[in-house]
């Protein structure tokens, strides 16, 4: 049997790129063509089997060193002969109890996948070092290939899945819940500490038999399945396993809910409490609302405020200035638009002073500009009032609107007239074409009645 590629071969490319999320941290990579390990004894000779006896077996050699820490913990580096692949693991009590000593001086390391051998040459402080010698267990490799893992690519990595103890018995405990992995998916879950158990927890639960990119992703955020369980105890439907991972990534807490639930904000649902994580929505901030008067704000609106920026310290200087609160909804919609008090002096500058909320809004929104009202100033329009003004920049009346009508001999045109002309199509080209008909000199009012209501009213008007 061969085994499909790995699913998750965009995460792992090699194995020991995995190394970092799971304590293995990885020093050097291993430069591709390379290998602790020689030639595979297993690889079979033309007309030979994989259920021939082979004896020889070759052996990784090259440096360790094992740095002590506090708590019990070691650090355990290996360098390869040729000082081309070089990596580490951090190693728990329970790992280095597993290093059994040996007599003069360093220790030995036997896993299914083969023994590590580490040989002391020098110890300073907690620190010691030497050099290593790993022989693998051929018949663990057999035993790989017959699952249909490829011969070189196990027997390359042989040191790796002693280091991580890619056990027999942890793939036959995979393979009994329905999981036929590759070689990258199993390391992988190995690394990770994703083991039967755990998924037997999970389908308990009621998640059934997760594939292994949702059981990874459970694991290296560390969804707590005690959290899960006293959820499910307390009534709660039982969450998706995407929204417990979205929670431990964006650090929605236990605590981080209770504080929200005392803040006066119970029973949010995840899409709320993801969105008041991510934006910064605490319940010091909405405390701090509540002492500037704004009590009980809908969850969205303030989402809203921490999504546009809006501090606590501006609405205070509002209130300084004021002397009441302002409102909110107002205030993110300024927010949005860029309605600054930069804006307002510019356009107090040009004589638009006292301008409401309303219209400042509308102003920016629709781009009336210091530069529109000088462009309007320059053809001729010194007075337009702030209606004025936003109808001319929703409709699209222009300075090169205005002198194209000027040029077919409508120079002297209102604003209303060039409103009119706007909203009902009356352009240069429709006098042109008149023209051509040999409709000339017709009055703003012709113009208009031909656009609404055709060249038939016009005739009968003439008539």
């Amino acid at each position: 049997m061969t085994r499909s590629a790995s699913s998750l071969a965009p995460l792992l490319p090699r194995w020991f790129r995995a190394t970092a999320l799971a304590g293995l941290t990885l020093l050097v990579g291993v430069p591709p063509g390379t290998s602790w390990m020689g030639p595979s004894p297993l690889t079979p000779d033309p007309g030979d089997t994989l259920s021939t006896s082979r004896t020889g077996q070759s052996l990784a050699t090259g440096r360790w060193s094992l740095e002590s820490r506090p708590g019990g913990e070691a650090h355990l580096t290996l360098r390869d002969e040729r000082q081309r692949n070089r990596f580490g693991t951090t190693l728990s009590q329970r790992q280095r109890d597993a290093l059994v000593p040996l007599e003069g001086g360093g220790y030995r390391l036997e896993r299914e996948a083969g023994t590590f051998r580490f040989e002391l040459e020098e110890r300073r402080g907690y620190r010691e070092a030497g050099v290593f010698s790993f022989a693998p267990n051929l018949e663990y490799q057999r035993a790989l290939h017959q699952r249909g893992f490829p011969v070189e690519e196990v027997h390359e990595e042989a040191p790796f899945l002693a280091l991580i103890d890619l056990s027999l018995a942890y793939l036959e405990g995979l393979e009994a819940l329905g999981y036929d992995l590759g070689l990258d998916d199993a390391v992988a879950l190995r690394i990770h500490g994703v083991s039967p158990e755990f998924i037997r927890e999970l389908d308990e639960l009621g998640y059934g038999r997760p594939s292994p990119d949702q059981l990874l992703e459970v694991r290296i955020h560390g969804v707590d399945l005690d959290e899960v369980r006293a959820q499910i105890a307390a009534g709660e439907p039982l969450p998706r396993l995407r929204d417990l991972v979205a929670r431990r990534i964006h650090g929605i807490t236990p605590a981080f809910v209770a504080d929200l639930e005392r803040a006066g904000y119970p029973g949010l649902d995840d899409e709320d409490l993801l969105a008041f994580s991510i934006h910064g929505v605490t319940p010091t901030f909405i405390e701090q609302l509540e002492r500037l008067g704004y009590r009980k704000l809908p969850p969205h609106r303030l989402i809203e405020l921490r999504v546009h920026g809006i501090e606590v310290a501006e609405i205070e200087a509002e209130i300084e200035a004021g002397q009441s609160p302002p409102d909110l909804k107002q205030m993110i919609a300024r927010k949005i638009h860029g309605v600054t008090a930069a804006y307002a002096d510019e356009l107090a500058r040009q004589g638009y002073r006292h301008l409401s909320e309303d219209d400042l809004l509308a102003f920016r929104i629709h781009g009336v500009s210091t530069e529109f009202i000088e462009s309007m100033r320059a053809a001729g329009f010194d007075h337009l009032s702030a209606d004025d003004l936003l109808a001319f920049r929703i409709h699209g009346v222009t300075p090169a609107f205005i002198q194209s009508m000027a040029e077919v001999g409508y120079g002297d045109l209102s604003s209303d007239d060039l409103l009119a002309f706007r909203i009902h199509g009356v352009t240069p080209d429709l006098v042109r074409e008149l023209a051509d008909r040999g409709m000339t000199n017709l009055s703003q009012d012709d113009l208009l009645r031909i656009r609404i209501h055709g060249f038939d009213q016009l005739l009968a008007r003439q008539d």
